[in-house]
């Protein structure tokens, strides 16, 4: 899950500056909602706000980091990975954006962005300027490591599509690990991708963008606070900032890019129906293609009383010590509490931000929720999303046997529901379904309910390693569950493509359900056989309820397949409908051909029906390639 850290990058920013509400009441604009106001400026008071539109909007940075402030977000601002002052720091954290692809830069770069209408024509954006506008990287990075250089967002136009400020849109493509070693072989990042609506327009101020504008304190090290606060919402370059603006709804975004790390896990994000395309780059890298359109995401935020907290809220908002978050009263506050460790309410007021997405936030937002008038203070339209940093999201130890760890992406989760869990979907043994829980104010600020939507895409290889499908079609049935043990009615959509799983369920409304998504195949008709079977004893396991995954061969490496009854065989093979195979004893096993179907595509497989030893001839057209098979 999304680490600790990673939210406290914004404290400093957000303690630096009021909290306020940017858009009047006569001229309401949901995306510049920045949060809210303190009700008075005295101690006491406690606040919440969970808006992820403001979460990666960090500058471009490379820092070098010691034992001590490995785990504080302070460091020593690098312009070379590998210059002299840089090599002093055993460690070193990253967060940079890529450049667009080109002749000179030709890996970890933005293969190409473009907008699809709603009648199918493709307009592909139109490149301006990077932002803020500087020619030359931030820092210079390292090919050993697969860490390129760093460079700025991007500014981009749509020949015909335009938004209610203006027609610039802000591409955000970036990379972001931290704590690393620098005697890793090599690094696993963040990628993080984000489309926004925007204007732009000189202010009074400067950002940390360049050594020239650094945030440097006395002993000579920077922050790497993000480039978003209450009076600007993206990126403060030299004097230049960028207002968000809504996202067309009937404009789906498409970004590609190519990175030569591998990225690996769950990804995370605010996009609706989501098409997913990954392929590989190079030896060690990835394609990441995807076309979604925005998401329309009720935002929270609230003040109260300390006092008016139940006893439990009060001990769950005081034990996280440190959370991110603003200190609106005093001014002057140093005095009263040290920044870490449980909060004085006494002395000061705060308003936390919860913005980790795990399992505590959850318990907080319900806690503030309830006390309420559950509606949201705003609607944002939201494009984006990040993959999670490696081994930390896998709570359940079935989802973590069959997710990809090593390299690729095992699933993508994307909710409008203001809080959720930051990690995939739990398996539940007792009613096979996967389980995940969400949470948003009932009604937006005009009253009127929020509309649910939740979209998984699944690797189609991990959700057969969870169940033990074969190859077959695979189907969903949803149920939403609410906390007081009602059901509610929703709509879902299945389909299976190139690979991937795509269920969408949509329809349903807050508070907090949990949703429950159970797969299921058809049994396969039983093939009659010469030999009669055993009859099997009462203790006896049946097969399809051993949860076992089918067995993946690439006929162009293996030479034999030794696998038991009641498998399947699945061959990895690139374009599985070209393939044609025969067995040649049609009584041990039966060759199915794959291909695209009505709403999915599936690989050649081998249907296994006795025990015994043959041969199996495979073909893809112009080579033929011979197994020898035994079924034990």
């Amino acid at each position: 899950m999304r680490k600790k850290l990673i939210a406290l990058l914004s404290i400093f920013a957000l303690l630096l500056a009021p909290t306020l509400v940017r858009a009047s009441a006569a001229d309401f604009i949901d995306e510049q909602v920045y949060t809210l106001d303190i009700p008075t400026k005295e101690a006491g008071w406690v606040g919440a706000f969970v808006d992820d539109s403001s979460v990666n909007k960090f500058s471009s940075y490379l820092l070098g980091l010691d034992a001590n402030t490995r785990g504080s977000g302070v460091g020593k601002a690098c312009d070379d990975f590998n210059s002299t002052e840089c090599a002093k720091y055993p460690y070193f954290a990253y967060n940079l954006y890529l450049p667009n692809c080109s002749d000179v830069i030709t890996d970890d770069c933005i293969v190409g962005f473009s907008a699809v209408k709603q009648d199918g024509t493709v307009v592909k954006a139109k490149f301006v300027r990077s932002f803020p506008n500087e020619a030359s990287p931030s820092f210079k990075g390292s090919k050993a490591l697969n860490l390129p250089d760093g460079w700025y967002p991007s500014m981009w136009t749509f020949d015909g599509i335009s938004h209610p400020g203006g027609e610039n849109f802000m591409l955000r493509a970036s990379l972001f690990a931290f704590g690393n070693s620098r005697t890793d072989s090599s690094i696993r990042p963040q990628l993080r991708i984000g489309v926004n609506a925007v204007s732009t327009a000189s202010i009074n101020a400067s950002g940390n963008w360049n050594a020239a504008t650094r945030d440097i304190n006395n002993d000579g090290l920077t922050s790497i606070g993000g480039g978003a606060g209450p009076t600007c919402d993206f990126f403060l370059g030299i004097k230049e900032c960028a207002t968000p603006w809504a996202l067309p709804k009937d404009v789906r975004f498409k970004v590609e890019v190519k990175t030569s790390s591998k990225l690996s896990g769950w990804v995370n994000g605010r996009l609706s129906d989501p098409s997913v395309v990954i392929t590989p780059n190079g030896a060690t890298g990835q394609s990441v293609l995807i076309e979604a359109a925005p998401m329309q995401v009720p935002i929270f935020a609230i003040w109260k009383r300390f006092t008016e907290l139940t006893p439990r809220a009060q001990t769950e908002i005081t034990s996280v010590g440190a959370t991110p978050g603003s200190i609106p009263f005093p001014n002057n506050w140093r005095p009263f509490y040290p920044g870490q460790g449980p909060e004085p309410f006494d002395k000061i007021s705060k308003l936390f931000s919860l913005s980790n997405y795990n399992d505590l936030d959850f318990r907080n937002f319900l806690n503030f929720l309830a006390l309420s008038d559950n509606k949201s203070i705003a609607t944002k339209s939201l494009w984006h999303f990040e993959t999670a940093q490696n081994g930390t999201m896998f709570s359940d130890p079935v989802i973590k046997n069959c997710s990809k760890t090593d390299a690729g992406i095992s699933g993508f989760v994307s909710t409008n529901s203001t809080m959720f869990l930051l990690e995939p979907p739990t398996f539940n043994k007792r009613s096979q379904s996967l389980d995940y829980q969400v949470a948003a104010p009932h009604f937006d600020r005009n009253g009127k309910e929020n509309i649910g939507s939740y979209n998984l895409v699944l690797d189609s290889k991990v959700a057969r390693c969870i169940y033990g499908f074969t190859a077959a079609p695979i189907q969903a049935s949803v149920s939403i569950l609410n906390s007081d043990g009602t059901q509610q009615i929703s709509t879902s959509i299945i389909n299976e493509k190139n690979g991937w799983l795509y269920l969408s369920v949509n329809g349903y409304t807050y508070s907090a359900p949990t949703l429950k998504i159970k797969l299921s195949q058809e049994a396969p008709t039983p093939t009659p056989s010469a030999t009669p079977s055993a009859t099997p004893s009462a203790e006896a396991t049946p097969i399809a309820a051993q949860v076992l995954p089918p067995v993946m061969v690439n006929p162009l490496k293996a030479k034999t397949i030794s696998v038991k009854l009641g498998k399947v065989v699945v061959f990895t093979v690139v374009d599985p409908a070209i393939w044609k195979g025969k067995v040649a004893d049609s009584k041990i096993a039966k060759f199915v051909a794959g291909g695209p179907m009505s709403t999915y595509e599936t690989n050649p497989s081998l249907t296994l029906l006795k025990k015994g030893k043959t041969t199996v001839s495979l073909t893809d057209g112009k080579k033929t390639y011979l197994l020898k098979l035994t079924v034990s």
